[in-house]
């Protein structure tokens, strides 16, 4: 199980309230990934592939995300988008 907390530095409602680093959404799930690591210099360096996640459940929403959305789809392409940027 992993819990997955994501924040924003600054997010505007729709009522004009301003949220600056705040916790706006929170998830448990869990999770398998594809990882690679390689050491240069004693340096160790993390190369994800791919990441499936699966039983996802909003723990905590402050922005009133529709509770039928694809959670699951949602944070593995927020994975995918993170692996593809540390492997640049």
């Amino acid at each position: 199980m992993i819990s997955v907390d994501i924040q924003f530095d600054k997010c505007t409602m729709e009522n004009g309230v301003v949220l600056i680093n705040e916790t706006l959404l929170s998830f448990n799930s869990n999770m398998e990934a594809t990882m690679n690591f390689t050491m240069q210099d004693t340096v160790f360096y993390l190369f994800g592939k791919r990441v499936w996640v699966k039983n996802v459940k909003l723990v905590e929403d402050k922005v009133n995300v529709t509770k039928g959305k694809d959670f699951e789809m949602i944070l593995e392409s927020i994975f995918d988008a993170q692996f593809e940027e540390w492997n640049t």
